[in-house]
């Protein structure tokens, strides 16, 4: 029930604080169990030798073994009993070489009172400096895990070999103060074990059926053989005869094992750790004494009354008679201070200082609270009550329990809690105020880099994607760049995000425009040039047009110039101010349409007349001219003379026509005695390089007085041709320049 008055809430949560209930020094200490010059070790107490002792062949601490309430909860009933059977004079448990990972969570699991736990306070040593220093006088009880080669985060080779160092020290916490101790599993570990001084004998071997003995029901009565068997134990305890006075409290029960029945696990509540084997004959420990006849092997508990027990009922319970030191237990009321009691005031009454059990009166805890102001919880927009918020000294040494009302975890705000501190018998309490902010920054996702093409006048619009926020305690407004023109190349978007409370995140992607498109270009169309001369043109090519995305373009082709005969392709070339490339193709065809220019140069006429023949060449009768070869050669075309005609008929016997080549003829030289003179005409043809024809006449006369009236043609009598078989001939003629 809460001291504050106003809830009434159990607190479920294993402690404030990691290891257990803060005790309030009075004056500054080193290390806890590290003795000062300044702070003498409690004293050593009285009564029965021995201790509370568990030494098992299991790594009860390794994950699926017996971590929390596993195992029937075996191990927090057992932190349990070694606490209150410990009669060291110190206080919590001294938790050596628990180093981290699942030893570490066994172990706080089996100190949490979520699982039956006594929450006591845990002091850690893990050095070997550390280790050898320690005073184990201090606590009531010493834990020792499994070795890490079993469970992670379990005793190290080093943290071993430190605590055997230790062993007479050890011995006589146990022996002499009556401390208690619980050790896991140092199997297959060199020098495993060397911190008891007994020469305990052990085989390495794996098991998963165990079965419990009364004797370790007697800490967990409901205790179960299959609650309490798991995979897989790892050794067998072979020796010493006898166990020393350890008694079997678990044992292998896994069927066609070779080692069914062999001890996994021994203790006792009175245990003495000695060198001498109780069952074997011999003197063992030198100290002279064998067997039976040693003190070390007179357990309380084994139902033997051995020297110095009063009684011994096989057991180790206080209230029926024979206590738990093998005393007759005395009677409380009777006015006298008989041992195991705190006090007798000659009656059984409570209230009165001195319990009805003749204990002192348990004295409530006292808390402290302080205010505190923390953050949320990562990711959530709760938290949970930081170990600050309180601290307890209970004056009695017993443990303590926290309860919190309300009990969280908590929203941003002020929050006043109830802290209660109890002991299981009284309680305190008090308020502490609880100012939760949050301080986490939303979580913001910006879009990734990305690359806009340009898409005019050196630029792009661009339009930043959207951002978005999440926020641990509800909705953040996020701020992100509008669209915008922005020129070629890389920019920085800038985002941010604010929640609620102020908290700030930002974001900055990078934007690149880029030009990667060529301009579009457009060629001009084909142009078709008149050769003018020397085989060739000269032309004024077209111009291209260019269009770009982004950028003017520049545009370059071919000039002005003479260009030759045939197709003549040429290239034009757009680019951008990216350095964007593209290109295209078109013509200038030169060609020779037109037919070489005759020029008709008769020859003189023919005289005298005397009936032979005269020789007459194309050449000598006309000049020709081509506007596209002439000039740059003399042979640019090519000359037959077809037929010859006559205006007057043939005479004599002799032909009056004879075709020497295509160019060349002989006529006979005679005429009518009467009329205007006889003509001959040449017919002839002239092509030039290209094929352009052109047809013609040359007229040669024959007059009929020497120095007479010119020769008048009065149309053809007849005409004489070459023969069909032969064909056209041709033949280069000179070319006018």
């Amino acid at each position: 029930m809460s001291g504050c008055g106003v809830y009434s809430v159990e607190w479920d949560s294993d402690s404030l604080t990691e290891s257990a209930p803060p005790v309030v020094e009075e004056t500054p200490r080193t290390p806890p169990g590290i003795p000062t010059s300044h702070e003498p070790p409690p004293g050593i107490p009285t009564g029965s030798r021995g201790g509370f002792v568990i030494v098992t062949g299991d790594d009860a601490d390794d994950m699926w073994h017996c971590e929390g309430s596993r195992c029937g909860g075996l191990y927090p009933s057992l932190f349990k009993a070694a606490l209150a059977k410990s009669r060291s004079g110190g206080k919590g448990i001294l938790a050596i070489g628990a180093n981290g990972g699942q030893a570490l969570d066994s172990f706080n699991s089996w100190n949490s009172p979520t699982h039956g736990g006594p929450n006591a306070l845990v002091t850690h040593v893990r050095s070997a400096g550390e280790i050898a220093r320690v005073d184990f006088n201090r606590y009531a009880l010493v834990y020792l895990p499994s070795s890490e080669r079993h469970t992670i985060g379990g005793l190290t080779d080093q943290q071993i070999s430190a605590l055997n160092a230790r062993q007479p020290d050890l011995a006589r916490f146990v022996n002499e103060r009556g401390g208690s101790l619980i050790a896991l599993t140092q199997a297959e570990v060199p020098g495993g074990w060397g911190f008891l001084p007994m020469p305990l004998q052990t085989h390495d071997i794996p098991f998963d059926v165990a079965e419990p003995t009364p004797a370790l029901r007697e800490f967990s009565p409901s205790l179960t053989a299959f609650e309490l068997s798991h995979k897989s134990f790892h050794n067998v305890f072979t020796g010493p005869s006898g166990f020393s006075g350890l008694r079997v409290l678990a044992y292998n029960d896994e069927a066609l094992n070779p080692y069914t029945g062999a001890p996994v696990m021994l203790g006792g509540s009175s245990v003495i750790l000695t060198a001498e084997d109780c069952a074997d004959g011999h003197d063992n420990d030198g100290d002279g004494a064998v067997d039976g006849q040693d003190t070390d092997c007179h357990v309380c508990g084994n139902g033997t009354v051995d020297p110095g027990e009063a009684c011994d009922d096989g057991n180790v319970r206080d209230g029926d008679g024979c206590g738990a030191a093998c005393q007759l237990e005395p009677r409380c009321g009777n006015g006298r201070v008989d041992p195991g009691e705190a006090c007798d005031d000659g009656n059984q009454a409570s209230g009165d200082g001195c319990g009805a059990t003749c204990q002192k009166e348990n004295r409530a805890p006292d808390v402290t609270c302080s205010d505190v102001s923390v953050c949320t919880d990562a990711g959530v927009c709760v938290a949970n009550v930081p170990a600050s918020v309180a601290t307890a000294t209970d004056l009695d040494g017993d443990a303590v329990s926290w309860d919190l009302h309300p009990r969280g975890p908590y929203a941003p705000g002020t929050h006043g809690v109830c802290v209660t501190a109890s002991d299981g018998q009284a309680q305190d309490s008090c308020w502490s105020q609880v100012t939760v902010r949050d301080c986490e920054a939303p979580a913001l996702v910006c879009p990734a880099d990305f690359r806009v093409e340009c898409s005019g006048q050196g630029g792009a619009v661009v339009s930043p994607p959207p951002a978005t926020a999440t926020d641990n305690c509800g909705p953040a407004s996020v701020t992100q760049p509008v669209a915008r023109a922005l020129p070629l190349g890389s920019h920085t978007l800038e985002y941010s995000a604010v929640d609620a409370s102020g908290n700030t995140a930002t974001c900055a992607p990078k934007v690149t425009v880029v030009d990667t498109l060529s301009p579009y270009l457009v060629c001009p169309e084909r142009i078709v040039a008149e050769c003018t001369g020397r085989n060739s043109a000269y032309v004024v090519p077209g111009v291209a047009t260019a269009v770009d995305a982004c950028t003017p373009a520049q545009v370059s082709g071919p000039g002005a110039d003479w260009y030759p005969l045939g197709s003549n392709a040429v290239r034009y070339t757009a680019r951008d101010g990216s350095g964007n490339e593209s290109s295209c193709t078109s013509a200038i065809d030169v060609v020779d349409q037109t037919p070489p220019v005759v020029t008709l140069s008769p020859p003189e006429p023919l005289w005298p007349v005397d009936q032979q023949y005269r020789t007459i060449r194309l050449e000598d009768c006309i000049v020709v001219h081509d506007q596209c070869s002439g000039g740059l050669t003399q042979t640019g075309a090519l000359a037959s003379i077809s037929c010859v005609s006559s205006d007057e008929p043939r005479g004599g016997s002799e032909p009056d026509v004879v075709f020497v080549d295509a160019t060349t003829v002989k006529v006979r030289v005679d005429r009518a005695a009467t009329g205007n003179g006889r003509v001959y005409s040449l017919h002839f043809e002239v092509r030039d390089t290209a094929g352009n024809l052109i047809r013609g006449i040359c007229p040669v006369g024959v007059p009929l007085e020497r120095g007479g009236a010119p020769v008048v043609d009065s149309g053809e009598s007849w005409r004489s041709c070459r023969t069909s078989g032969e064909g056209l001939a041709w033949k280069p003629i000179p070319v006018a320049e």
